[in-house]
């Protein structure tokens, strides 16, 4: 959550209220005004605020990043869309988004607390397997003549191991189960966590690929208002100043376009969208419509970038639950084979 504690969902509220209310002609004090007319406490007070700054000549995105209230992606788009006229459309692009980064959240909550729950119990059972059963094994082993060998003997040798760093063991499993917790759980601790990876792997995966989409949604809005293509390119730059790495692109994008190359072919080498999208791109530019190839780009790469994150979110599940289930099985097998084997002799 945001510093004045707004969640995907209220952030997608507020939007889809602000662009309903200026597209009807309301300006944008009084749009904020009625907003905050129908909500609650903290989130009433906040668009009391909005409403009186923009009422003193602040524009919206001016307003927004005084109360730090919206991440920084909403603030950079949404003074592309002040930038260019099309602030209707960047509220807009905005409401979709956070709404799909909501549902996301939601998925990732449900999909982890289950997993979270089976894995640390898992973790338990295991711990009592190699501490306690594996020595009472090993003792009817030893009663009846015969010892523990092989994958046995190894996960006896480890669970003597594993009583001698129990204690600090049992510290590092609570700490790591209660940062999954609250990773699934927490909204706050969960934006935290993604903004970290963000700055050190914002360049790479799927944080890339939303990264692209964010910039072409930004690089759709700037041509659609006529701006010259060089300024439209570092416009939308600005949305990716917190990535170093996609911050030199820019700037190698900016370049070649200054050169004389075309924004199709400058985007393509220096790697910001597929071949075939600037492929696309080039076809819209010499046809007239490059703002709206250029957003159709945007919408493929977002659902690109958002069907990827889901589909790495459903993966979890079921890995954490092989992995355990595995370990488990591994433990057993490894003893109750030879103890069968050593029945049957007897029998």
């Amino acid at each position: 959550m945001t510093k004045k504690g707004l969640s995907n969902g209220d952030i997608a509220q507020i939007c889809r209220g602000l662009s309903v209310l200026l597209h009807a002609g309301f300006s944008q004090s009084d749009s904020l005004f009625f907003m905050a007319e129908e909500e609650k406490a903290e989130k009433q007070e906040l668009l009391r605020q909005l409403g009186k700054m923009t009422d003193e000549g602040y524009s919206l995105s001016q307003a927004i990043e005084k109360q730090a209230c919206f991440p920084g992606y909403a603030i950079g788009l949404l003074k592309v869309g002040e930038s260019t006229g099309h602030l209707e459309e960047a509220l807009n692009a905005l409401e979709e988004y956070y709404e799909n980064q909501e549902r996301l959240a939601r998925q990732v909550k449900n999909t982890l607390t289950y997993p979270v729950i089976l894995m640390f119990l898992m973790i338990i059972v295991i711990c009592i397997l190699l501490i306690k059963v594996l020595p009472v094994f090993e003792e009817v082993y030893e009663s009846l003549g015969a010892s523990l060998t092989g994958i046995a003997k190894g996960l006896i040798l480890a669970g003597d191991l594993l009583k001698s760093v129990l204690p600090g063991l049992c510290i590092l499993l609570v700490l790591v189960f209660i940062f999954i917790l609250l990773f699934s759980i927490n909204e706050s601790f969960r934006k935290r966590i993604f903004l970290w990876c963000q700055s050190k792997f914002g360049n790479y995966g799927i944080a890339k690929k939303m990264n692209a989409a964010h910039f072409a949604q930004a690089l759709a809005m700037g041509l659609k208002s006529g701006m010259v293509i060089e300024e439209a390119v570092m416009l939308a730059g600005g949305l990716l100043k917190d990535i170093p790495e996609a911050v030199y692109r820019c700037r190698q994008c900016e370049e070649k376009i200054k050169t004389g190359q075309s924004l199709g072919m400058a985007l393509k080498e220096t790697d910001f969208f597929p071949v075939s999208e600037c492929r696309m791109l080039e076809i819209g530019i010499r046809g007239g419509n490059g703002d709206e190839v250029m957003n159709g780009i945007a919408e493929r790469l977002m659902e690109d970038a958002e069907c990827a994150a889901a589909e790495m979110v459903s993966k979890i599940e079921p890995v954490m639950v092989t992995v355990t289930s595995l370990l488990v099985g591994l433990i057993l097998l490894s003893v109750m084979v030879p103890l069968i084997n050593i029945m049957s002799a007897i029998g």
